[in-house]
């Protein structure tokens, strides 16, 4: 919702609408001095003050407000405000986008609710948009047209509007549309235009003529009333830095540094963005691949992906100063070597990577059951089954490589070499990581899910 935009496209019909306005009025008193046209010419060009222009909008004959049409556009409001608006069709005119005509394969975007755009829910309902994106997208490819397959678009897509009225329509919808009654992105994008249009007309846009009805003093709900009234003191932008403070912010600059590539895309821009190439695009050797030095580590953590004919791999994390470190680790493959170790085998290489240290706990792939016991009977480590929902925590990974929170020590070749294969499996269904040279991947995924909370963008 935060990336609504709006214009107005004629603003020269703004001047134009209040010196009609004006002139109306004074018509309708002095016409019978108006002998010729240059008499009427002459009152039409007489001057006039700012206070006269609002005294005039304040006057019970809106006819005077309907010489002129102020074209507007906005970008990016959902369909679901387009069902709102085109309600109002006394003097209105729009022009919408076509979902027969327009497909929408790959270039859906979505609008997110106001109350979501703060919440963990962000990411479950952009998710959810997505996926019907996907099947709309299924059903063109196989040849369904775009007008049928436009069925399955969310309410949520963003859309393009152009709306185009006289001022008294404006000041109407206005007044209707941004009480507090009305859904937040409604209310949202009314907002912008009254603040553009009162921009460039403030005695024609006036709070006290052009809000909503109770900053006028008279609600019109009844029963329904908000209980809150809005004065008339308030221009629209003070309404919206009240009732929309995060939509006042600049919030991608705000998470860019938190999601990159396709996580970006999707969760950031609301983008359904094809998962392809390196999934880990934002690790950068420079960066997160640091010397093997001693550092003051407060605490340690092992996490496991265990293998029987794939590798098996470890990592030994150390905290310090608030980062976490890939201290070393230990990546044996049964393959290359031609020999299979066993479950008592890989605990003693895990014991020699702990060393005499302190180990929190060893976070292991749930599905080494047999493995798991085997660690449980030595009775030296608290062990943990890991989490593996696969996409979240290559998600989190993602997010912790670009907030700076976990490094790499060099003598982790095979972590760092994997970080250089790891891919998107183009050919899948559905958003999946090619099963090879992925263990250490799977690992640090590990590790990341239990090291940190999930972070309040996770779902």
């Amino acid at each position: 919702m935060d990336k609504i935009k709006v214009a107005v496209l004629n603003p020269t019909a703004i001047s134009e609408a209040e010196k009609m306005m004006v002139c109306a009025a004074r018509l309708t008193q002095r016409g019978h001095t108006v002998k010729d046209l240059s008499d009427f010419l002459a009152l039409y060009d007489k001057e006039y003050t700012e206070k006269t222009a609002k005294v005039m909008t304040q006057l019970p004959h809106p006819t005077i407000q309907k010489f002129a049409v102020i074209n507007a556009v906005i970008v990016g409001a959902s369909r679901r405000f387009l069902a709102q608006i085109t309600r109002h069709q006394n003097e209105v005119k729009f022009m919408s986008a076509s979902l027969q005509y327009s497909d929408y394969s790959n270039e859906a975007d979505f609008v997110v609710p106001y109350e979501l755009l703060d919440s963990q829910m962000r990411f479950s309902y952009l998710s959810q948009c997505q996926d019907a994106m996907r099947k709309y997208k299924l059903l063109v490819e196989y040849g369904v047209d775009n007008d049928s397959a436009g069925y399955l678009a969310p309410q949520g897509l963003r859309n393009v509007l152009i709306i185009s009225a006289t001022p008294y329509q404006w000041k109407h919808m206005i007044s209707q549309r941004t009480c507090r009654r009305n859904t937040a992105e409604t209310r949202y994008v009314m907002l912008r235009l009254w603040e553009e249009l009162y921009e460039l007309a403030p005695a024609l846009f006036s709070p006290e003529t052009t809000g909503p009805f109770c900053m006028k003093g008279k609600c019109l709900e009844g029963k329904m009333a908000c209980g809150a009234p809005l004065t008339s003191d308030l221009t629209p932008h003070d309404i919206l830095e009240r009732d929309f403070p995060l939509c006042m912010e600049v919030r991608d600059e705000d998470y860019e540094d938190m999601y990159s590539g396709v996580f970006y895309d999707r969760y950031i821009r609301g983008l359904w963005t094809v998962a392809e190439g390196l999934i880990y695009t934002m690790f950068n050797k420079d960066y997160h691949v640091v010397p093997s030095v001693p550092r003051d580590y407060e605490e340690y953590l092992i996490s496991c992906d265990y293998g029987t004919l794939n590798p098996t791999s470890a990592g030994l994390w150390g905290l310090c100063e608030g980062k976490w470190y890939r201290v070393r680790e230990y990546y044996y493959d049964g393959r290359k070597e031609r020999y299979q170790r066993t479950d008592e085998e890989h605990y003693t290489a895990i014991e020699e990577l702990a060393g005499d240290l302190s180990i929190r706990k060893i976070i292991v792939d749930p599905s080494a059951a047999s493995f798991i016991e085997v660690i449980r009977r030595h009775d030296r480590f608290m062990v943990e089954q890991a989490s593996n929902r696969v996409l979240d925590g290559i998600r989190d990974v993602a997010t912790r490589l670009n907030a700076g929170d976990i490094f790499f020590c060099d003598c982790c070749t095979d972590c760092i070499r994997e970080f250089g294969l790891y891919r998107w499996d183009e050919k899948a269904a559905e958003d999946r990581p090619l099963k090879t040279d992925d263990h250490a991947m799977d690992d640090t995924r590990y590790f990341v899910r239990a090291a940190f909370q999930p972070s309040r963008f996770s779902f």
